[in-house]
């Protein structure tokens, strides 16, 4: 049985997730609508000067949002605590995806590498982005995720 810090961290968890939930795929949502009104479809076109947003590293993170918390919540249900460390190694590895995505949003508009713009926001600040929330949202599921681990280790 679990004791109540520990229920506490998981619903925290989830929450953390949820939020992360809403925001990327409001953001995906709205790029797509953005490229259909002007493309007239949602796919990758070499005819349409909007980049797709399914090619985007916003979509892959709010895939892995959605992915995570799935996790999450199942694991909440079936209180299925063997599965915390993979968890754990899933939700570091985003952690590394969004910070690499970041610092190359940051390198490009802080003028120090070239090439087309790879975020979900390209010419604003990458700090105010929604991959920066993204970032900080999956660095502290992990942290939630380690401190659980630790608990019922």
């Amino acid at each position: 049985m679990l004791n109540t810090n520990t229920t506490i961290l998981r619903i925290l968890r989830i929450l953390l997730l949820a939020a992360g939930v809403l925001i990327s795929w409001y953001t995906v949502i709205a790029q797509f609508v953005i490229e259909y009104r002007y493309c007239g479809t949602v796919f990758p076109s070499s005819e349409c000067l909007i980049q797709s947003p399914l090619i985007t590293p916003c979509f892959y993170g709010a895939c892995a949002f959605f992915v995570s918390f799935a996790w999450v919540s199942w694991m909440y249900k079936t209180d299925s605590g063997h599965h915390e460390a993979y968890l754990r190694n899933f939700l570091l590895l985003c952690v590394v995806f969004a910070l690499s995505v970041l610092g190359a949003e940051c390198a490009q508009y802080f003028g120090l590498v070239g090439g087309p713009a790879i975020g979900c926001t390209p010419g604003s600040n990458p700090l105010l982005s929604p991959c920066a929330a993204g970032a900080v949202l999956f660095g502290a599921a992990y942290i939630v995720s380690w401190a659980v681990c630790r608990r019922e280790a």
